[in-house]
C-alpha cells in the first residue's frame, strides 16, 4: 500500500485487530478507525459516513477477529505521507468466495489419494451449480501433472465445500483464483466538481 500512488483504489482482505467509533468535531459526524491486519502486516484504515451506513444496512458488527474483505482508496497527498486507507465498502470475507471466485484449484496426488475420494470430490465440488470453473491437477507417481478443467458444469464455491475438500484431500489440496479487480471510476471530489462547474460558466 506504501508504494500506491494517491488515489489508487484497491480489494484487500484481512482480519480486524481493532475498531474504535469517533465523531468529527467540525461537522459532529461519526467516523470510524480500523486496523486491519494479515500475517505480515497490518493498515489503519478510515471509515466515514458512506461506509458505516452501508455496514449498518448489512448489519455487521466491526469486532476484534472478524475476517473482512475490503473495498478502498488509498490517500496519500504527499510523497513522505503515509497513506490512509478509505474504505469504500465492507463484506464478511465468509460471504466472498462465492462472488468473487473465478476458479477451483483441486490438486490430487496418485500416493495418498483414496479410492473413493474423486467421487466425494465430485459430489461435493457440483453440489450447488455457479459461475467458478473447477480445475483439477492430477499428481502422478511419477511426478507428471495433468490439468483437467471441468468446462460445462460450473460450481459454487463456499466456506462448506473448502472445509468438505479439506476432510476429504487434507489441508493445502485446493486454490482460489479470484476474479480480477476492475474498481469503478476513480470518485471525483465536491472541491473538484465545483471548479469544473465555475469554468464551464466562464467559457
Amino acid at each position: 500500500i506504501e508504494e500506491l500512488p494517491d488515489n489508487s483504489q484497491i480489494r484487500i482482505a484481512g482480519m480486524v485487530n481493532s475498531y474504535s467509533s469517533k465523531f468529527s468535531k467540525n461537522s459532529g459526524k461519526p467516523f470510524g478507525i480500523m486496523l486491519l491486519e494479515d500475517m505480515d502486516s497490518s493498515a489503519e484504515c478510515m471509515l466515514y459516513e458512506r461506509a458505516l451506513n452501508d455496514i449498518a444496512r448489512n448489519e455487521i458488527d466491526i469486532v476484534p477477529g472478524l475476517p473482512v474483505l475490503i473495498t478502498a482508496t488509498v490517500s496519500k497527498r504527499e510523497e513522505a505521507e503515509k497513506p490512509r486507507v478509505i474504505v469504500e465498502g465492507l463484506s464478511l470475507l465468509t460471504e466472498a468466495p462465492p462472488e468473487l471466485t473465478e476458479g477451483l484449484h483441486i490438486h490430487l496426488y496418485a500416493d495418498r489419494l483414496k479410492p473413493d475420494a474423486l467421487g466425494k470430490v465430485a459430489e461435493a465440488c457440483f453440489r450447488i451449480p455457479g459461475k467458478t470453473m473447477v480445475v483439477l491437477c492430477l499428481v502422478g507417481l511419477d511426478d507428471s501433472v495433468t490439468f483437467i478443467e471441468a468446462r460445462k458444469n460450473k460450481i459454487t464455491v463456499t466456506f462448506e465445500l473448502l472445509k468438505e475438500l479439506d476432510r476429504i484431500l487434507g489441508p493445502d489440496s485446493w486454490r482460489l483464483k479470484p476474479i480480477p479487480y476492475n474498481p469503478p471510476p476513480r470518485r471525483v471530489w465536491k472541491r473538484e466538481e465545483k471548479k469544473e462547474g465555475e469554468e464551464a460558466k466562464k467559457e
